[in-house]
């Protein structure tokens, strides 16, 4: 099950799976203590703060635990700048410079190549080169000439994709684009996965008086709430970047998502 060994009761013992059996409809599995249920079963008390704690519905609760967390990534100013470095990279001014020089010295080489095809034409149709010669010559210039347009097309490429980069918004949609990834996993063990890099465990409480669970995420980074800072100089005006944008700290967040009270019915509790 999707939590396993991750969601445990105030006494910090993790909660099994029970199944409820063929009858899954009126009877779900539940998330429930196992010193809960060894008192079930009769055996030996073990701890008096989960006897009063009630089991949770597991379908809804995986439900929700996943949609928290998604929602808190989407949200996270750390994560956005995380993917913003991965797409950015380092500067790329000397990338760019030589692929420009390495253009600028094919296109000189193709003017040369006209240059050159323009003067065999001249001694061929003068009579002065025979057809054999010609015909070997400029082959090997319209080869040459075929060479060089593929590595001007690719040092095009490389270039449109270092400017791409730089474009300082692009990474927003790829952070975008990588949630909606997230969202799409539908395997528990894929799931799982994920919850793991982001999450050290989770606390299920219940409150006997309200009658009412609350919800504690532990996270391996501080991500819950976190948010930008914009810097400012002495006149109070805010500090541009090199493409005009203003400059900024992320501001740490908590480690911990607590959630409100959640009503009885919210999770099925039993």
């Amino acid at each position: 099950y999707l939590l396993r060994d991750m969601i445990s009761c105030p006494c910090g013992t993790p909660m099994n799976c029970r199944s409820g059996g063929k009858d899954s409809k009126n009877n779900p599995p539940l998330y429930r203590c196992r010193n809960q249920d060894r008192t079930y079963k009769k055996r030996k008390q073990v701890c008096d703060d989960c006897i009063p704690m009630k089991s949770v519905n597991m379908n809804l609760m995986d439900d929700y635990i996943w949609e928290t967390l998604l929602h808190t990534l989407e949200q996270s100013s750390l994560i956005k700048e995380t993917t913003k470095k991965e797409i950015l990279g380092n500067k790329s001014t000397y990338g760019k410079r030589s692929i420009k020089n390495k253009l600028k010295s094919l296109s000189k080489e193709k003017e040369n190549l006209d240059t050159m095809r323009l003067e065999l034409e001249k001694e061929y149709y003068s009579g002065t080169m025979k057809s054999d010669r010609y015909k070997i010559l400029k082959g090997s210039v319209d080869k040459r000439d075929y060479d060089l347009d593929k590595d001007i097309s690719i040092k095009m490429t490389e270039l449109d994709t270092i400017v791409q980069k730089d474009k300082w918004l692009d990474w927003i949609d790829v952070h975008l684009s990588n949630i909606d990834e997230l969202k799409n996993i539908v395997e528990i063990k894929e799931r799982k996965k994920v919850i793991k890099n982001y999450v050290e465990n989770i606390e299920l409480n219940w409150n006997g008086e309200t009658k009412q669970h609350t919800l504690t995420m532990s996270m391996k980074l501080p991500l819950v709430d976190d948010g930008i800072s914009y810097k400012k100089g002495k006149s109070n005006q805010f500090l541009r970047d090199r493409k005009g944008f203003k400059r900024y700290d992320i501001v740490e967040g908590e480690s911990e998502l607590t959630t409100p009270y959640l009503h009885l019915n919210s999770l099925n509790s039993h």
